[in-house]
């Protein structure tokens, strides 16, 4: 799902995308910054 997020953003003309391949529990885990509510779901 990430990969096909990112390839949509970039084909809409953002230029900072990446696609995290862990996946966001794996990006929560690492500690990395989250935005919104899904941060207040984290396991």
């Amino acid at each position: 799902m990430s990969a096909e997020a990112a390839r949509a953003l970039a084909a809409m003309g953002y230029t900072n995308v990446k696609d995290y391949t862990g996946g966001k529990q794996d990006w929560w885990d690492a500690g990395f910054p989250v935005e919104g509510e899904g941060h207040l779901h984290r396991s």
